[in-house]
Protein backbone atom coordinates (compact mmCIF):
# COMPACT_ATOMS: atom_id res chain seq x y z
CA UNK A 1 0.00 0.00 0.00
CA UNK A 2 1.29 3.55 -0.65
CA UNK A 3 1.93 5.22 2.29
CA UNK A 4 -0.55 8.70 2.70
CA UNK A 5 2.11 10.25 4.41
CA UNK A 6 -0.20 14.21 4.17
CA UNK A 7 -3.51 14.49 4.24
CA UNK A 8 -4.56 15.33 0.21
CA UNK A 9 -5.34 19.54 0.08
CA UNK A 10 -8.95 19.40 -1.26
CA UNK A 11 -9.89 17.56 1.84
CA UNK A 12 -7.99 20.09 4.47
CA UNK A 13 -11.40 21.69 5.35
CA UNK A 14 -12.59 18.07 6.43
CA UNK A 15 -9.52 17.64 8.52
CA UNK A 16 -9.58 20.81 10.15
CA UNK A 17 -13.42 20.38 11.12
CA UNK A 18 -12.59 16.83 12.36
CA UNK A 19 -9.46 16.98 14.27
CA UNK A 20 -11.51 19.17 17.19
CA UNK A 21 -8.14 19.25 19.72
CA UNK A 22 -5.66 20.10 17.59
CA UNK A 23 27.17 8.70 0.62
CA UNK A 24 27.40 7.66 -2.43
CA UNK A 25 31.35 6.85 -2.18
CA UNK A 26 33.12 8.88 -4.72
CA UNK A 27 34.04 7.15 -8.43
CA UNK A 28 37.40 5.87 -8.72
CA UNK A 29 39.54 7.92 -10.84
CA UNK A 30 41.27 5.10 -12.33
CA UNK A 31 38.15 3.41 -13.44
CA UNK A 32 38.77 0.36 -12.02
CA UNK A 33 36.69 -0.85 -8.80
CA UNK A 34 38.28 -1.14 -5.36
CA UNK A 35 38.13 -4.93 -4.65
CA UNK A 36 35.70 -5.94 -2.04
CA UNK A 37 36.62 -5.96 1.55
CA UNK A 38 37.57 -8.98 2.47
CA UNK A 39 34.92 -11.26 4.99
CA UNK A 40 35.68 -11.58 8.16
CA UNK A 41 34.50 -14.48 10.63
CA UNK A 42 34.24 -12.27 13.64
CA UNK A 43 30.61 -12.10 14.81
CA UNK A 44 29.01 -8.75 14.00
CA UNK A 45 28.50 -6.52 17.21
CA UNK A 46 24.22 -6.67 17.62
CA UNK A 47 22.74 -4.11 15.79
CA UNK A 48 20.59 -1.06 16.86
CA UNK A 49 18.16 1.19 14.88
CA UNK A 50 17.70 4.77 16.82
CA UNK A 51 13.77 5.70 17.13
CA UNK A 52 12.69 9.31 18.15
CA UNK A 53 9.46 9.22 19.46
CA UNK A 54 7.75 10.56 16.40
CA UNK A 55 5.75 8.85 13.26
CA UNK A 56 7.73 10.83 10.83
CA UNK A 57 10.77 9.52 12.29
CA UNK A 58 13.41 7.38 9.58
CA UNK A 59 13.41 4.42 12.95
CA UNK A 60 9.99 4.20 13.74
CA UNK A 61 9.56 4.14 10.17
CA UNK A 62 11.90 1.12 9.85
CA UNK A 63 9.96 -0.46 12.65
CA UNK A 64 6.85 0.26 10.92
CA UNK A 65 8.29 -1.63 7.63
CA UNK A 66 9.79 -4.44 9.46
CA UNK A 67 6.47 -5.00 10.70
CA UNK A 68 3.97 -4.61 7.69
CA UNK A 69 3.81 -8.11 7.08
CA UNK A 70 2.11 -9.24 10.11
CA UNK A 71 -1.21 -9.39 10.30
CA UNK A 72 -1.29 -8.40 13.97
CA UNK A 73 1.41 -6.38 16.00
CA UNK A 74 1.45 -6.80 19.63
CA UNK A 75 3.04 -5.47 22.34
CA UNK A 76 4.23 -6.94 25.42
CA UNK A 77 5.50 -4.69 27.86
CA UNK A 78 5.55 -5.91 31.54
CA UNK A 79 5.06 -3.56 34.51
CA UNK A 80 3.19 0.09 34.38
CA UNK A 81 3.43 1.76 31.27
CA UNK A 82 5.60 5.13 30.81
CA UNK A 83 5.10 7.87 28.83
CA UNK A 84 7.91 6.80 26.29
CA UNK A 85 6.30 3.77 26.38
CA UNK A 86 2.91 5.43 25.86
CA UNK A 87 4.55 7.55 22.76
CA UNK A 88 6.08 4.52 21.27
CA UNK A 89 2.98 3.01 20.86
CA UNK A 90 1.42 5.79 19.27
CA UNK A 91 4.04 6.74 16.78
CA UNK A 92 4.23 3.20 15.45
CA UNK A 93 0.15 2.72 15.42
CA UNK A 94 -0.01 6.51 13.42
CA UNK A 95 3.14 5.39 10.98
CA UNK A 96 0.97 1.68 10.25
CA UNK A 97 -1.99 3.43 9.51
CA UNK A 98 -0.26 5.84 7.25
CA UNK A 99 2.09 3.56 5.25
CA UNK A 100 0.46 0.21 5.95
CA UNK A 101 -2.97 0.40 6.00
CA UNK A 102 -3.09 -0.65 9.58
CA UNK A 103 -6.95 -0.96 10.25
CA UNK A 104 -7.85 -1.77 13.56
CA UNK A 105 -6.51 -0.90 17.30
CA UNK A 106 -7.23 -3.52 20.01
CA UNK A 107 -7.23 -2.00 23.70
CA UNK A 108 -7.20 -4.14 27.06
CA UNK A 109 -11.04 -2.68 27.87
CA UNK A 110 -14.38 -3.80 27.97
CA UNK A 111 -16.54 -3.41 24.98
CA UNK A 112 -18.33 -0.43 26.14
CA UNK A 113 -15.68 1.66 26.63
CA UNK A 114 -14.05 1.08 23.69
CA UNK A 115 -17.09 1.88 22.04
CA UNK A 116 -17.44 4.99 23.30
CA UNK A 117 -13.55 5.93 21.35
CA UNK A 118 -14.38 4.38 18.53
CA UNK A 119 -17.43 6.42 18.09
CA UNK A 120 -15.57 9.57 18.55
CA UNK A 121 -12.68 8.51 15.93
CA UNK A 122 -15.49 7.84 13.81
CA UNK A 123 -16.67 11.50 13.77
CA UNK A 124 -19.74 11.37 15.78
CA UNK A 125 -21.00 15.32 16.82
CA UNK A 126 -19.82 15.91 19.67
CA UNK A 127 -18.36 19.02 21.94
CA UNK A 128 -16.08 17.01 23.76
CA UNK A 129 -12.12 16.94 23.01
CA UNK A 130 -10.77 13.24 22.34
CA UNK A 131 -9.11 13.71 26.38
CA UNK A 132 -12.60 14.52 27.84
CA UNK A 133 -14.05 11.31 25.67
CA UNK A 134 -10.59 9.10 27.30
CA UNK A 135 -11.33 10.40 30.70
CA UNK A 136 -15.20 9.57 30.60
CA UNK A 137 -15.19 6.38 28.53
CA UNK A 138 -14.47 4.26 31.38
CA UNK A 139 -11.38 2.13 30.52
CA UNK A 140 -8.67 1.77 33.21
CA UNK A 141 -6.70 4.73 34.23
CA UNK A 142 -3.03 3.35 32.84
CA UNK A 143 -5.16 4.13 29.05
CA UNK A 144 -6.21 7.34 30.25
CA UNK A 145 -3.14 8.83 28.36
CA UNK A 146 -2.38 11.77 26.82
CA UNK A 147 -0.71 10.40 23.97
CA UNK A 148 -4.18 7.66 23.75
CA UNK A 149 -5.94 10.98 23.32
CA UNK A 150 -3.75 12.88 20.70
CA UNK A 151 -3.56 9.76 18.99
CA UNK A 152 -8.09 9.70 18.57
CA UNK A 153 -7.44 13.31 17.68
CA UNK A 154 -5.22 12.14 14.79
CA UNK A 155 -7.74 10.08 13.92
CA UNK A 156 -10.60 11.57 13.65
CA UNK A 157 -9.29 13.72 11.01
CA UNK A 158 -7.76 10.75 9.40
CA UNK A 159 -11.13 8.76 9.05
CA UNK A 160 -13.21 11.93 7.89
CA UNK A 161 -10.62 12.01 4.99
CA UNK A 162 -9.91 8.70 3.99
CA UNK A 163 -13.36 7.39 4.03
CA UNK A 164 -12.37 4.64 2.36
CA UNK A 165 -9.64 3.38 4.95
CA UNK A 166 -11.17 3.90 8.32
CA UNK A 167 -9.62 3.12 12.21
CA UNK A 168 -11.70 1.36 14.31
CA UNK A 169 -10.79 0.81 17.87
CA UNK A 170 -12.13 -2.18 19.35
CA UNK A 171 -12.02 -4.36 23.10
CA UNK A 172 -9.78 -6.69 23.22
CA UNK A 173 -12.86 -9.16 23.84
CA UNK A 174 -15.01 -7.85 21.69
CA UNK A 175 -16.83 -9.41 18.77
CA UNK A 176 -15.59 -6.22 17.07
CA UNK A 177 -12.15 -7.30 17.10
CA UNK A 178 -12.23 -10.26 15.31
CA UNK A 179 -14.49 -9.08 12.92
CA UNK A 180 -13.40 -5.58 11.70
CA UNK A 181 -11.74 -4.50 8.74
CA UNK A 182 -10.47 -8.26 7.83
CA UNK A 183 -7.84 -8.30 5.40
CA UNK A 184 -6.03 -5.28 7.31
CA UNK A 185 -3.49 -5.12 10.17
CA UNK A 186 -4.44 -4.87 13.85
CA UNK A 187 -2.50 -3.65 16.72
CA UNK A 188 -2.73 -4.46 20.49
CA UNK A 189 -1.54 -2.30 22.80
CA UNK A 190 -0.84 -5.34 25.14
CA UNK A 191 -2.33 -6.52 28.49
CA UNK A 192 -2.99 -3.50 31.11
CA UNK A 193 -0.96 -5.51 33.35
CA UNK A 194 1.40 -7.44 31.81
CA UNK A 195 4.39 -9.23 32.54
CA UNK A 196 5.62 -10.74 29.52
CA UNK A 197 5.12 -14.25 30.36
CA UNK A 198 6.02 -17.62 27.81
CA UNK A 199 1.98 -16.99 26.77
CA UNK A 200 1.22 -13.92 26.16
CA UNK A 201 1.84 -13.93 22.50
CA UNK A 202 -0.39 -16.40 22.67
CA UNK A 203 -3.06 -15.33 24.05
CA UNK A 204 -2.45 -11.86 21.79
CA UNK A 205 -3.23 -14.04 19.18
CA UNK A 206 -6.24 -14.61 20.45
CA UNK A 207 -7.30 -11.37 20.39
CA UNK A 208 -7.68 -10.93 16.82
CA UNK A 209 -9.54 -14.67 16.38
CA UNK A 210 -9.65 -16.35 13.11
CA UNK A 211 -8.60 -13.13 11.40
CA UNK A 212 -4.94 -12.85 13.06
CA UNK A 213 -4.03 -16.46 10.64
CA UNK A 214 -1.21 -16.98 13.14
CA UNK A 215 0.94 -14.01 11.84
CA UNK A 216 1.80 -12.13 14.81
CA UNK A 217 4.70 -10.05 15.48
CA UNK A 218 5.76 -9.44 19.65
CA UNK A 219 7.24 -6.34 20.97
CA UNK A 220 8.74 -6.40 23.85
CA UNK A 221 11.40 -4.37 25.94
CA UNK A 222 15.22 -5.44 27.30
CA UNK A 223 16.37 -4.36 30.58
CA UNK A 224 19.52 -6.39 30.16
CA UNK A 225 21.80 -3.42 28.77
CA UNK A 226 22.43 -4.75 25.51
CA UNK A 227 22.07 -1.38 23.92
CA UNK A 228 23.85 0.18 26.94
CA UNK A 229 25.59 3.51 25.58
CA UNK A 230 24.25 3.17 22.33
CA UNK A 231 20.95 4.42 22.32
CA UNK A 232 20.46 8.39 22.62
CA UNK A 233 18.31 9.91 25.38
CA UNK A 234 14.69 10.03 24.30
CA UNK A 235 15.39 7.87 21.37
CA UNK A 236 15.04 3.92 21.31
CA UNK A 237 17.02 1.26 20.45
CA UNK A 238 15.00 -1.62 18.52
CA UNK A 239 17.44 -4.74 18.65
CA UNK A 240 16.99 -7.93 17.02
CA UNK A 241 15.27 -10.50 18.91
CA UNK A 242 18.70 -12.62 19.40
CA UNK A 243 19.91 -9.98 21.34
CA UNK A 244 17.49 -10.07 24.29
CA UNK A 245 17.06 -11.72 27.61
CA UNK A 246 15.18 -15.13 27.02
CA UNK A 247 11.90 -15.75 28.58
CA UNK A 248 11.79 -18.50 30.83
CA UNK A 249 10.98 -21.62 28.79
CA UNK A 250 10.07 -19.54 25.56
CA UNK A 251 13.28 -18.16 23.96
CA UNK A 252 11.66 -17.63 20.46
CA UNK A 253 8.56 -16.12 21.72
CA UNK A 254 9.94 -12.14 21.50
CA UNK A 255 9.85 -11.17 17.66
CA UNK A 256 11.47 -7.49 18.36
CA UNK A 257 13.38 -5.95 21.03
CA UNK A 258 13.25 -2.37 21.92
CA UNK A 259 15.30 -0.60 25.01
CA UNK A 260 15.13 2.80 26.19
CA UNK A 261 17.97 4.65 28.28
CA UNK A 262 15.19 6.07 30.50
CA UNK A 263 11.47 5.71 31.22
CA UNK A 264 9.08 8.23 32.89
CA UNK A 265 6.02 6.88 34.60
CA UNK A 266 3.12 8.11 32.94
CA UNK A 267 1.37 10.89 34.61
CA UNK A 268 -2.15 10.17 33.26
CA UNK A 269 -4.66 12.79 31.70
Amino acid sequence: MAPRRCFLIPAAAALLAACASQPVPAPDPSGISPPAAAATAEPAEPRFTPAALDPADPGLIALADAVSGASLVSFGFPGSFSTEENQLKAALTQALVERHGLGVIILDAPCAAASVLDTYIAGAQTADLAADTVRAAGIEPMLQTAELAELMTWLRGWNAVFTDMPVRIAGKDCPLAQTAEPGRMAIFWGYTYSFADTGEKRRALGVRGDLAGGEAVWITQDFSGAAAGAAETSRWAILPARSARPLPGDPQSVDIVVQHPGLTPAPGL
